[in-house]
């Protein structure tokens, strides 16, 4: 046998067979094994295109030339190439896709492909319905609920706006891809004359409501956000006032949207920023709404929505669904889908499914994921306002980009070890799928649920306490806000060998586990407590050992920056972190245990 490989050679059953029986038996050569398994796979790939070929209906990639999908695709896999080819952003990762891999990887029908797929979107349909909603029924009931809750809000806002004002959904509402467990996001726009007090008005209005409970108003900087439930269902309101203008139009388009955040401040000190980043959120999901919603897009658009309704409980069920703990989030899932259902026109949903978790499993992930360049003029802007420059390397562990200017990284909270879980558990995900090549596929074996607590079997458990409720609210509020991070300094970066899975949300809010863990010199009636998974890839019998002392050191660390942000109220006799927190009654307490010890709790 030569030393060069003829492509045709793959292509013969019985060369191929004795090609691998020299290499394994007579000699190993690593390198000549490697071209032996791509061969492998050509192999695969003519048998099966042979198969279709006789069929004599083989509907080929050529018929797509002239198709607005297909320019589509190409217009991504440009993108990506262009990303691909800039070096500063490439990683040490040995094994990756190349940009162009969707032209080879298309799916090929043997009949109708329309058949094919309306019948795969019926299944996912139905199978979604049943497990997000219950049923059809419930499902319409739903939809009814949410409808009407809108109406009756659209028109107290109106009334207080005397008309002005316009709301718009967004969020997973406008992308049709709400849950009976989602937020209603709204957005209100208003003139700039809107002030403060009208502001309070439209609060006192909609607390008026029979049908309006819990609800709370939370101001950050310039950003008012109305939170409330709403005959069950909860919502979220946020006030956008747009500067130096009257009235706004009735239609807000892309257009209008531009030339609405013209009008801000963009300097770096500016006390709008929260404004413009809402407006750009919006634009961004308006973008993605678009892509999808025209005649021409019907596949697609149901592509879109079923394949985001079930990443989207696959990721809450395998807890990597959390934008404040560094996970995915809406937005964030929302481009991932999108890239895929682009890159896969008129496609089955069981094939996109397991093209997105390939192709996010193998990518480079340092790479931007883009659905569109960025201009040069917004280029400029982005690179002179600290405001809006989102190259910030180090929230480039897994960057997502908004499509619409002005661009956001929207998984800049994701850290180098959250990325690597969430790279783990598409990697699960995809040989779940690959394990159904040859039955029928099961998408409830994908959305199988296993309880947080018995995915490992270390844990440290994160307990902060307090007597008094407002004290409770304050330090375990900035507890929460800062973990993220300190998980980061005192373990990952520490930990070596310790690799960590934060719960993505509160795990308990009541005092029964850390009454059973902790001592403490007061009693404890309120309490917070999270869980942090552990795995240690190299067996270490002082492993208890070394995470306690990391769990010290994360609790120390998060108590000296709350004392040093609360100074100013401190007297100067508590000389000590120890005595600020006894005297005040409240304690940050995180403990190394088994799973077995926290279930139950």
């Amino acid at each position: 046998m030569t030393n060069i490989f003829d492509f045709t050679d793959f292509c013969n059953d019985s060369t191929i067979f004795e090609m691998y029986k020299k290499y394994i038996l007579f000699y190993f050569d690593e390198k000549k094994m490697e071209i032996l398994d791509i061969g492998a796979l050509i192999n695969e790939i003519e048998q099966r295109i042979k198969m279709i070929s006789d069929m004599g209906k083989l509907e080929y990639l050529n018929d797509y030339l002239n198709k607005n999908e297909f320019k589509k695709m190409m217009e991504q896999i440009g993108i990506d190439q262009d990303l691909f080819e800039k070096k500063i952003l490439k990683t040490e990762q040995e094994n990756y896709l190349l940009p162009t891999f969707p032209l080879i990887s298309q799916q090929l029908f043997v009949t109708n492909s329309f058949d094919v797929i309306t019948k795969s979107d019926q299944y996912f349909q139905n199978y979604l319905t049943t497990f997000l909603f219950g049923d059809f029924y419930k499902a319409q009931k739903f939809e009814r609920k949410i409808n009407d809750g809108i109406g009756t809000i659209a028109s107290i806002v109106d009334k207080w706006s005397n008309m002005e004002a316009r709301l718009l959904a967004s969020g997973s509402l406008l992308l049709y891809s709400h849950t009976n467990s989602s937020d209603v996001n709204l957005m209100c726009l208003t003139p700039e004359q809107t002030n403060a007090a009208a502001a309070s008005s439209l609060f006192c209005q909609i607390c008026a409501h029979k049908s309006t409970t819990n609800l709370i108003k939370i101001v950050s900087e310039s950003i008012l956000l109305i939170r409330f439930n709403f005959d069950g269902i909860e919502f979220d309101i946020s006030l956008v006032a747009v500067p130096s203008i009257s009235y706004l139009a009735q239609q807000i388009n892309d257009n209008e949207l531009a030339n609405l955040l013209k009008r801000f401040d963009w300097s770096s000190n500016s006390d709008q920023k929260h404004m413009i980043r809402s407006l750009s959120s919006y634009r961004s999901t308006l973008y993605i709404y678009n892509l999808f919603n025209n005649p021409m897009a019907n596949t697609d658009q149901r592509s879109f929505r079923h394949l985001l309704l079930a990443i989207r409980s696959w990721a809450k069920n395998n807890y990597i669904y959390s934008n404040k703990m560094g996970f995915l989030n809406g937005m964030s899932l929302a481009i991932m889908v999108t890239k895929i259902v682009l890159l896969y026109p008129n496609a089955t949903l069981p094939f996109l499914l397991e093209k997105f978790f390939l192709f996010y499993s193998a990518r480079l992930v340092k790479i931007p994921l883009q659905l569109t360049k960025i201009a040069k003029d917004d280029q400029d802007l982005l690179s002179n306002s600290s405001m809006f420059s989102f190259l910030k390397f180090n929230e480039f562990e897994m960057p997502l980009i908004t499509p619409k200017f002005p661009v956001q990284n929207v998984a800049r909270l994701v850290t180098h070890s959250n990325a690597k879980v969430i790279r783990l558990e598409m990697i699960k995900a995809l040989r779940k799928i690959k394990s159904m090549k040859n039955r029928a596929f099961d998408l409830g074996e994908l959305m199988e649920f296993i309880p947080f607590t018995q995915k490992y079997a270390n844990f440290i458990v994160i307990n902060c306490m307090a007597e008094q409720m407002d004290l409770a609210y304050d330090f375990c509020g900035f507890v929460e806000w800062r973990m993220r991070l300190q998980i980061i300094f005192s373990i990952d970066t520490k930990g070596g060998s310790f690799e960590t899975h934060l719960y993505p949300n509160v795990y308990k809010e009541n005092c029964n586990l850390p009454n059973n863990f902790v001592e403490t010199s007061f009693r404890a009636n309120y309490c917070k407590i999270w869980i942090l998974g552990i795995t240690n890839s190299i067996s270490n019998n002082s492993m208890s050992e070394n995470l306690s002392s990391m769990a010290q050191q994360f609790d120390l660390a998060i108590k000296r920056d709350y004392l040093n942000k609360n100074k100013g109220t401190a007297p100067n006799h508590w000389l000590t972190i120890d005595d600020f927190y006894k005297t005040m009654k409240m304690e940050l307490k995180s403990i190394v245990t088994k799973s077995e010890m926290i279930r139950g709790f």
